[in-house]
C-alpha cells in the first residue's frame, strides 16, 4: 500500500512571532536521505523545509491537514524542541495518522523526546535510511534496531543500529525533494574520531570516519551540476582529513571539468599539517572557503574542551588558506564552564589578529549526548534553551555603520541560542554583552579589554 508521507524540517524560529532577516540555513540533507529512501519504495513523499519557506507551526499543520498525509515525519533538534512540540500538537494523529521523529535530539535524548512529545509513535535513533524502510514495510517496532516507542505505558528502546559502513551503497539524495536553487549540500563522510566535549557527532555517527569513494562523490556532483547547481556545501564534520582523498577529489573534479565552487568544514590541525600543496590543489578545483571550529584563543580552554588543536595550529591553518587564496570563516565559543571574562577577551583579541575573513562568535551550549552536558551535571534544566533578543542588540548608529561596511549583523543572532541555565559562573546577560563586544571588535575595529593579553 502506497502511503502519503510528509517530512518536515523544523524551522529554527517560530515564524508566527518573528521573521529574522538572512537566517537561511542549508537544505536538510539528512532528512533528504530518509525521504529519498521512502520515495524509492514507491510512496508519495513530500519534504517541507519550513526554515527555507519561513513557515509557522500553524501553516505547517494547515498544509498537512489539507493534503491529508497518513505519515508525518519530523526532525528534532534540541533548541527547537518547543517549536516541534507546537507543530505536533497542531498536526495531531487525525484519521490514524502516524508520526515518526529522527534527528540529533531524537538520537541523543529519545527518552526526553517521547516524554515531551506524546504524539510521536516512533523515534528513530541514529542513521535513518534503513530504519525508515523497515518501518514502511511494516516491521514491528521491537524488531527495528535504533527504535524507541511507548508500549503499555512504558518507553522502550530497541538495541542501537550499527552505522552504515558502505556509504557508496546509499542512493543519491533525490534533489526534487529539496528546495531548488544554485546551491546544494553534499555528504562525503560520516563519523568523527575527535573528542570535543561540546559535540554529539560521535553519539550520532560513530567514532570512526566512514567515507564515500571519490568516484561516487563526483558522480553525484556531476548529476547535481546537470541540474544547474554551481555551488556545493560539503556538510562533513571533517571535510579535509585525508591527503589522499582531498587530492583525489580535487583532481577528479578538475578532470571532469565540473566548474563548481565549493566549501566545507575543516580542523585547523589537519589543514596546517597538509600544507599549501594540498590546499592549492583543492582551491584550483573550486574550493573557495573553509570553516574552522577554532573555539578559543586560550590554551587552557582548548585543553578543557579536548579540542586537540593549539593556538599555532589555528594561526598556521589560516595562513595556509590565505596564501593559496581560500577564504576562511572561524567559529569561537564563549561561556565554557570555569571560563573567565579575561579568557574570553583573550579569545576576542586572538580573533581580531588572526586575519579571518569571517569571525563568528556563539555562546557555548550544552547538548544531550555531549561530554559537556555531563560536565555540567545533566540537569534537565539544560534541556531548555533561550534566544537572544536581537531587537535591542545594536544601536541604529552601529547598524548603519555595519551596513556601510557590508557586514551582516544577523551573525550576532543567527546562532544566539543558549542554555537557560548558564554553564559558567558568568551570567547569560553578561555573556550576551561579551558577544556584542566580540562583534564590535572584529567588525567595527573596536579594541577588546585592554587588560587581556592575547594568546
Amino acid at each position: 500500500m502506497n502511503e502519503k508521507i510528509c517530512f518536515v524540517n523544523t524551522p529554527l524560529q517560530d515564524y508566527a512571532k518573528t521573521k529574522r532577516k538572512d537566517y537561511r540555513t542549508m537544505a536538510p540533507l539528512g532528512l533528504g536521505h530518509v525521504a529519498t529512501a521512502a520515495k524509492l519504495l514507491g510512496h508519495h513523499v513530500e519534504l517541507i523545509d519550513a526554515e527555507d519557506r519561513g513557515l509557522s507551526p500553524e501553516e505547517i499543520a494547515n498544509y498537512v491537514e489539507m493534503r491529508d498525509f497518513g505519515i508525518f515525519g519530523i526532525n528534532l533538534v534540541s533548541p527547537t524542541v518547543p517549536i516541534s512540540k507546537r507543530i505536533l500538537e497542531l498536526v495531531g494523529k487525525k484519521n490514524g495518522r502516524r508520526i515518526i521523529a529522527g534527528g540529533p535530539h531524537a538520537t541523543t535524548a529519545a527518552q526526553h523526546a517521547l516524554e515531551e512529545l506524546p504524539e510521536i509513535d516512533l523515534v528513530i535513533r541514529g542513521e535513518g535510511e534503513h530504519a525508515i524502510v523497515e518501518f514502511l514495510e511494516g516491521r514491528p517496532y521491537e524488531k527495528i534496531l535504533g527504535a524507541s516507542y511507548v508500549r503499555d505505558g512504558k518507553i522502550v528502546h530497541s538495541p542501537a543500529r550499527p552505522v552504515i559502513q558502505d556509504l557508496d551503497s546509499l542512493p543519491f539524495v533525490d534533489r526534487d525533494l529539496l528546495p531548488e536553487g544554485d546551491k546544494a549540500s553534499v555528504m562525503t563522510t560520516r563519523g568523527c574520531p575527535f573528542a570535543c566535549v561540546y559535540c554529539s557527532v560521535q553519539v550520532i555517527s560513530g567514532k570512526k570516519i566512514r567515507t564515500r569513494s571519490v568516484e561516487n562523490i563526483v558522480n553525484e556532483l556531476e548529476e547535481i551540476r546537470r541540474r544547474g547547481v554551481n555551488k556545493i556545501h560539503f556538510v562533513d564534520d571533517n571535510f579535509i582529513y585525508s591527503r589522499e582523498k582531498s587530492m583525489g577529489l580535487a583532481r577528479e573534479i578538475k578532470a571532469r571539468n565540473l566548474g563548481l565552487d565549493y566549501r566545507g568544514l575543516a580542523r585547523a590541525d589537519l589543514v596546517a599539517k597538509m600544507g599549501e600543496d594540498v590546499m592549492a590543489e583543492m582551491h584550483g578545483s573550486g574550493l573557495y572557503q573553509l570553516t574552522f571550529g577554532l573555539e578559543s584563543g586560550n590554551p587552557r580552554i582548548l585543553q578543557l574542551i579536548k579540542k586537540g588543536i593549539t593556538i599555532e595550529d589555528s594561526k598556521r591553518a589560516i595562513e595556509v588558506c590565505k596564501n593559496v587564496g581560500i577564504r576562511t570563516k572561524g567559529y569561537f565559543m564563549i561561556g565554557f564552564p570555569t571560563e573567565t571574562e579575561e579568557e574570553i577577551y583573550q579569545t576576542i583579541e586572538f580573533a581580531q589578529k588572526l586575519g579571518l575573513d569571517e569571525p563568528w562568535f556563539v555562546i557555548t551550549r550544552a547538548y544531550p549526548g555531549t561530554k559537556l552536558f555531563e560536565m555540567v551535571g545533566s540537569d534537565p534544566a539544560y534541556m531548555e534553551y533561550g534566544q537572544i533578543d536581537e531587537i535591542n542588540s545594536i544601536s541604529p548608529e552601529e547598524h548603519l555603520r555595519l551596513e556601510k561596511e557590508g557586514v551582516n549583523w544577523e551573525k550576532f543572532v543567527k546562532y544566539g541560542a543558549f542554555n537557560q541555565k548558564p554553564l559558567s559562573e558568568i551570567p547569560t546577560g553578561k555573556l550576551v554583552d561579551l558577544l556584542r563586544d566580540a562583534y564590535r571588535a572584529v567588525y567595527l575595529g573596536e579594541k577588546a579589554d585592554k587588560n587581556a593579553e592575547a594568546a
